[in-house]
């Protein structure tokens, strides 16, 4: 968990994110414990954006199983995982299929953001930047996407 304090954004400093997440198909596997969360988004670069640019997605309090770009399993070397962010290094250019498996812990969730157990129920709370710690994602206002959500328990 970060304990830093919390900085304050400014409208001033807006900068659009040089990608855009249009289509998210998420399939969550409830488990107290170890909850598999499987991501497959359709990432498209923004018009204006520099080709040369990394996709940079914001992540906390999850466990990095596995990703993949057009079906195809990326090495440790074309990303680099944070415990704030997950980073494609050389993604490929315009559009382009990415799917991100994940496993979190709902039981030990405490900050009652993203997933988390509260008497037995499982609750959500993504809002403002709760998404973040369940999926890898542009976790920002101004990425709009269609979303389709499979639960199984």
């Amino acid at each position: 968990m970060n304990d830093a304090a919390p900085q304050p954004i400014f409208a001033k400093d807006y900068i659009p994110h040089p990608y855009r997440i249009e289509r998210v198909r998420l399939d969550i596997a409830l488990d107290p414990a170890f909850t598999r969360v499987r991501a497959s988004m359709r990432v498209r670069r923004q018009a204006a954006a520099d080709a040369n640019l990394p996709l940079v997605l914001d992540g906390e309090a999850q466990q990095l199983l596995s990703v993949h770009i057009d079906g195809n399993l990326l090495p440790e070397d074309a990303y680099v995982c944070t415990e704030q962010s997950l980073t494609i290094v050389d993604p490929p250019s315009d559009l382009f299929e990415i799917e991100i498996e994940t496993g979190i812990d709902p039981s030990a969730n405490r900050a009652l953001e993203g997933l988390y157990l509260s008497n037995d129920m499982y609750c959500t709370q993504c809002e403002a930047e709760g998404f973040r710690r369940i999926t890898y994602f542009i976790d920002r206002p101004d990425n709009l996407a269609l979303f389709t959500t499979r639960i199984t328990g």
